[in-house]
């Protein structure tokens, strides 16, 4: 009789661990604390260490050396965090002009730093809510709403005296692009708080673009945009070199261009011309109207075009009376463009320049609401928005 004996399989179980972290991510955040703190620790001794080391030599090349009073705590803003009590060196009879240690820049230092990054932010458009969760996350920094307004106001007295006092003279400018853009802004005392930001943008004989200014009034009237056009000419616009001034329809700047730069052709941008038209058209007529204005833009003259507009007109006017009187109204400034270079058309027979700025301005205006407390705050967010703008889209 046969007897099987089986193997016997052992098992092995891993042994059972304190859980002390939750998971890997967990641990990684805690070795990452770990490594800042001991950053963090390193950067304080060796500022104290640095400091310390400047005073001895400067204590050993003076007569009467001074005698050294313990420390005292100073603030570091490092890119791994704020770093509290810092103890730096003090002499007996304080610092002076011939004790003051060069290595205590590094506080200024590193102030001007954040204090132009919260900068920065407000230039990219990001509120003043999240610029202060952001001092926080990245730097361990708390800064109040005050201190935030603070920079941005002085980042925005800055970006204003650049863009609003800059000098134009000897700078020749072809085209001059002019629009506004709304917004509600309270301060003025009026039942409406509505108030526009009057905005112009020049193009160079290279194609490069400029934002000339900008203006906070109450209305798109001819004596708000007679003093913002004025005030481009005093600068140093040179009007002799100017050819076209292109914008919307409005009847206040057209009367201020009368006054100011007669000489100057102007263009009303087909776009808003456009939109006019079509507002004022039924909606069962709208899809063929829309093609008949399209076919009038897309000719190869002025001529031409004046034919197309013809033409629509007279197979519209019974149906469409109104819609084809706004086609009427100025349309021979609507072409005005086709008088200039063909390869400059595209540029020129819309304000689309300015409206790409405009947009960027309601981007960042809308998590507002459209709305400021007072005409200052939409001054200085004007000019640091304009500034960024300015930086970013117009080179």
């Amino acid at each position: 009789m046969y007897t099987t004996q089986t193997k016997s399989t052992k098992r092995t179980t891993k042994p059972a661990k304190l859980p002390v972290f939750q998971d890997d991510q967990d641990l990684q955040q805690f070795l990452r604390r770990n490594l800042e703190d001991s950053l963090q620790q390193l950067i304080k001794v060796s500022i104290t260490t640095m400091v310390k080391a400047e005073l001895e030599s400067l204590r050993s090349e003076l007569p009467i050396p001074p005698a050294f009073n313990g420390y005292y705590p100073r603030q570091l803003t490092s890119p791994y965090g704020r770093i509290e009590d810092v103890p730096i060196p003090r002499l007996r009879d304080g610092f002076g002009p011939d004790t003051m240690p060069q290595s205590l820049q590094v506080f200024e230092t590193e102030q001007q730093r954040f204090l132009k990054i919260v900068g920065e932010m407000h230039r990219m458009g990001i509120s003043q809510r999240n610029v202060k969760r952001l001092a926080k996350l990245c730097f361990g920094i708390t800064i109040s709403t005050d201190k935030v307004g603070a920079i941005h106001k002085e980042l925005a007295d800055k970006e204003e005296a650049q863009l609003n006092s800059r000098s134009l003279t000897g700078i020749c400018y072809r085209y001059l692009v002019a629009d506004g853009i709304w917004a509600t802004a309270k301060g003025y005392g009026w039942e409406d708080n509505d108030t526009v930001m009057l905005c112009a943008v020049g193009i160079r004989d290279d194609g490069k673009a400029d934002i000339l200014g900008f203006r906070i009034a109450r209305a798109e009237d001819e004596a708000s945009w007679e003093q913002f056009v004025q005030s481009l000419i005093d600068r140093g616009l040179d009007t002799k070199q100017l050819q076209l001034l292109i914008a919307d329809d409005g009847g206040g700047l057209r009367a201020a261009k009368g006054k100011l730069l007669p000489r100057i052709a102007l263009q009303v941008c087909i776009v808003h011309k456009m939109r006019n038209v079509m507002n004022k058209t039924s909606q069962k007529h709208r899809k063929a109207v829309t093609e008949g204005l399209k076919a009038i833009y897309q000719a190869e003259t002025k001529d031409e075009a004046t034919n197309k507009a013809k033409d629509l007109i007279k197979q519209w006017y019974a149906t469409e009376k109104t819609a084809m009187e706004s086609l009427r109204f100025h349309f021979e400034d609507t072409v005005t463009y086709m008088d200039f270079p063909k390869e400059d058309w595209s540029k020129l027979r819309t304000s689309n320049l300015v409206e790409r700025l405009f947009r960027e301005v309601r981007r960042r205006i809308k998590v507002i609401d459209n709305s400021f407390d007072s005409t200052d705050s939409f001054t200085n967010y004007s000019a640091t928005t304009l500034g960024r703008l300015q930086e970013v889209y117009m080179r």
